[in-house]
């Protein structure tokens, strides 16, 4: 009986022992599934820091190997698609974020990243949909908008890119971005002084961005507004750890011979030849300044040097010619300019010019025909009909 007594109460145990197996193998494996996602969303963390530091191919690793402990760890997902558009690997970056996409619906961060995989990799269209997708999710995100428009650029669609932006600039109250790319737009469109309203707003919000109050003197000479440009332009430079670029110190110079200033603008173009000293153009700014500002000599060396460097200069050869005729060396500007001529028989400055240096000869008959020649190039010249009746005038007399 004791015997029995210890089976019958063994049988129980045994069985409650097997069927406790399967509920300790689903512990086990449940556990095993946390440690995984634990250290799957470790190594995601990790990945971010590596991202941040520029460790691209550490950052890929870390997030690949975080998927493959947990396939479902849509941050990983997210990390890999950002690393990829930083590597230039675009296709494999939009297929990681659409997934991402699919994983996180809520996060703006995951349609934004498809966007850009998607603008890089040439599909325009959808990266439009994604950025529009990204600013639904959070409407605070002024740069999905910023790079909706960018795309409508791209897509050839500015003026819908323009009204695009100008319904969002409300919103930018502390925004310098969205301004600065609706000043963009209004330069594409030549719409100048609404380039130089927005990158005005642009500077206020943001005074420490310098390329705002560049842009801003660039749309205040393209609007016409040389005086203000000028002033742009002078502000900045007044800072001496400011080094300001070719461009800036050519409209600077250009304000300045508008504004009748020869030799303030001789003095930056001057600048300008020792950025870019293999600029023909560069050398021609400073013939003409030189020639305006007196200088006959100046303007001769600096006009050479210009067709030195490009020998069809046509700006270059009338300013040489200019100053050879004020310099009582009309034979060498006929010599030059019927050179000139022989290259460009299609231009009616040159025509004119030289029948001024062959009339500053005695030549009114050689003039005559020079002034006809350009009519006939330009029957709308008016500075050529009358010079052609004046030597014939003086012909007859």
């Amino acid at each position: 009986m004791n015997k029995l007594a210890c089976m019958a109460t063994a049988i129980p145990l045994v069985l409650l022992i097997g069927c406790g197996q399967p509920e300790m193998q689903d512990s086990k494996a449940e556990a095993f599934q946390r440690w995984n996602q634990t250290r799957s969303h470790m190594l995601a963390s990790v990945g971010v820091e590596q991202l941040r530091s520029g460790q691209l191919n550490e950052a890929a690793r870390s997030a690949t190997d975080a998927l493959a402990l947990d396939s479902e760890n849509a941050q990983a997902r997210l990390l890999l698609g950002n690393v990829l558009i930083e590597q230039g690997h675009y296709l494999p970056a939009e297929s990681a974020l659409l997934k991402a996409v699919e994983q996180l619906p809520a996060d703006p961060q995951a349609a934004y990243l498809l966007g850009v995989a998607q603008e890089k990799a040439g599909k325009l269209e959808a990266a439009l949909a994604s950025y529009k997708l990204s600013y639904v999710k959070d409407n605070r995100n002024l740069d999905a908008v910023m790079a909706a428009a960018e795309v409508l650029v791209a897509l050839g669609r500015s003026a819908e890119a323009a009204a695009y932006i100008e319904a969002y600039l409300p919103l930018a109250q502390t925004d310098s971005g969205l301004h600065e790319v609706s000043a963009r737009l209004a330069m594409m469109r030549g719409d100048y002084v609404k380039a130089v309203e927005d990158y005005q707003h642009a500077s206020d919000i943001d005074s420490r961005n310098v390329r705002y109050r560049e842009e801003m003197g660039r749309a205040q000479y393209q609007a016409g507004m040389y005086a203000q440009a000028l002033e742009t332009f002078n502000l900045l430079m007044s800072d001496h750890s400011y080094e300001p670029p070719a461009w800036m110190l050519t409209l600077a110079g250009d304000c300045l011979m508008i504004g009748g200033r020869a030799g303030d603008a001789l003095c930056m173009y001057q600048q300008v030849c020792q950025l870019q000293v293999e600029s023909a153009g560069a050398w021609c700014n400073v013939a003409k300044a030189a020639l305006s500002a007196g200088d006959e000599q100046r303007a001769a060396i600096s006009a050479r040097q210009a067709l030195s460097i490009d020998p069809s200069c046509i700006e270059a050869t009338l300013v040489l010619a200019y100053a050879m005729i004020r310099q009582d060396d009309a034979p060498g500007a006929v010599e030059i300019l019927s050179a000139a001529c022989r290259a460009h028989p299609d231009s009616a400055v040159l025509q004119i010019v030289l029948g001024r240096a062959l009339a500053n000869c005695g030549r009114m008959n050689d003039a005559a025909q020079c002034y006809q020649i350009a009519l006939n190039i330009e029957p709308q010249n008016n500075l050529a009909r009358e010079l052609l009746a004046l030597s014939s005038h003086q012909s007859r007399r």
